[in-house]
């Protein structure tokens, strides 16, 4: 009698797998899109990012600088959904302007596309309510902590970070720049910006972890006879710097009949790319999120 193995069964070309059955199924735009790829960092969760980046690396600094009204607080709660609650990895967020309590209801709010006094008022139907508890499930099984403490010093926010780290945070989020006390000086830094993005680089080498710092884009800078947008201060100190943009806010994709809900994410700075590049993510308004296009 033959013994009935994998092998055996593979011999007369009976079976097929799982994964060829899956692959002549669905389009090849949408496996290459899911297909799991291996980083050296963490994955943000957006494919054409990480394809430039290779993921938010450990040691080092990225910058995410956002214009006002643009979507900051979206854009950094999609990144932390994708890394905290979607993948398990354990994170850390410093927010200087928002309680946690705010941070929180918007993250159920994002995964369940209803507001929390709707979920608070107990007034749902089966399938929300199964909505609610698949979201509810996901946060409680993340490992994500939130410091909301206003305006930190930066030594405190420093110590705090290295508590987190300790108790085995693997990324920390800093919402925002602007928010931190700068409580120390820097050699050769002659603004209080240069001497926070300073220690902060230092500090992300010595916790061997990615430091996500968001910022607030003004008006463009005149430096040696040319306009920038970021000060030296930042552009130095960090290892990527990122522009987030959405051309609908300025009514430039009706100018120029471009399709809508598309935010342009620029990365200027990488050790993978010698000039800037540009992606695109789609912008669900209805839950106040950013996604792959």
């Amino acid at each position: 009698m033959t013994e009935n193995t994998i092998e055996s069964t593979q011999d007369l070309e009976v079976f097929d797998t799982i994964q060829t059955i899956l692959n002549q199924t669905l389009s090849k735009d949408f496996v290459k899109q899911h297909r799991k790829k291996t980083l050296s960092g963490i994955s943000s969760g957006f494919n054409d990012l990480d394809e430039i980046t290779q993921g938010f690396q450990a040691g080092e600094v990225t910058t995410i600088v956002v214009r006002p009204g643009i979507g900051k607080t979206a854009f950094l709660l999609s990144l932390v959904s994708n890394i905290a609650i979607s993948s398990n990895t354990a994170a850390g967020i410093f927010s200087g302007r928002r309680p946690s309590s705010q941070i929180v209801s918007r993250l159920i709010s994002t995964g369940t596309g209803l507001s929390i006094n709707k979920i608070n008022s107990g007034d749902l139907t089966d399938f929300e309510e199964n909505k609610v508890n698949i979201t509810l499930n996901n946060l409680y099984k993340s490992n994500l902590f939130i410091d909301d403490s206003k305006g930190p010093s930066l030594i405190d926010l420093m110590d705090r970070a290295r508590k987190l780290v300790a108790a085995g945070i693997e990324i920390i989020f800093i919402d925002f720049l602007e928010t931190i006390i700068n409580s120390t000086e820097v050699e050769d830094c002659n603004e209080e910006k240069c001497h926070i993005m300073k220690q902060l680089n230092t500090l992300a080498k010595e916790l061997n972890i990615p430091i996500v710092v968001f910022s607030a884009l003004k008006q463009p800078v005149l430096y040696k006879n040319k306009f920038k947008y970021t000060p030296d201060s930042v552009n130095d100190n960090t290892d990527t710097l990122i522009f987030l943009n959405r051309p609908d806010y300025y009514h430039i994709n009706a100018i120029d009949k471009k399709e809508k809900g598309i935010a342009e994410v620029t990365i200027a700075k990488n050790a993978n790319i010698d000039e800037p590049i540009m992606i695109s993510l789609r912008i669900i308004e209805s839950l106040d999120k950013f996604v792959n296009l």
